[in-house]
């Protein structure tokens, strides 16, 4: 599942660098969480029982073809976690003006750790299908604190 993530942040990088990137992750991922909202409590439930961090190097070429055919060049997306897209995209907004040049990288990645699993968290059973907008709400506020205490 990741390694999806990072392939859409891959494409996104494209076009959009920094903070388009982190906008285009979290909009699949709620694309994908309101589908199927179980998948995302699975997530948060592994995340959770794990006392190790994820080996994703365990992932096979040959299991990334089978899982995602559709994804040109899906074999050469780096193995890795959230971490893998979101830090280097918050180095590019700093550097593009996004985010102030003062941003503590690893006091965003809390925070975006935070809202990744926290939203679908809160709206899994209630109403999945607001995930996308709650995600962006909150990337919003973020976005404007980091500003602000800059």
């Amino acid at each position: 599942w990741s390694i999806e993530m990072n392939w859409y942040g891959a494409r996104a990088a494209e076009t959009k660098p920094g903070l388009g990137v982190i906008d285009a992750v979290f909009g699949r991922a709620a694309d994908k969480a309101s589908a199927q909202p179980g998948l995302m409590g699975e997530l948060i439930s592994q995340q959770a029982r794990s006392r190790d961090k994820p080996n994703h190097s365990e992932i096979t070429i040959a299991e990334r073809l089978i899982a995602y055919p559709e994804l040109e060049d899906i074999a050469t997306i780096p193995a890795g976690g959230l971490e893998t897209i979101l830090v280097p995209n918050i180095q590019q907004a700093v550097q593009l003006g996004e985010l102030p040049e003062n941003t503590l990288l690893p006091t965003v990645m809390v925070s975006l750790i935070s809202i990744f699993y926290g939203v679908p968290l809160v709206l899994r059973q209630s109403n999945p299908a607001s995930i996308g907008h709650m995600y962006r709400q909150q990337l919003s506020i973020l976005w404007a604190g980091i500003r602000a205490l800059a």
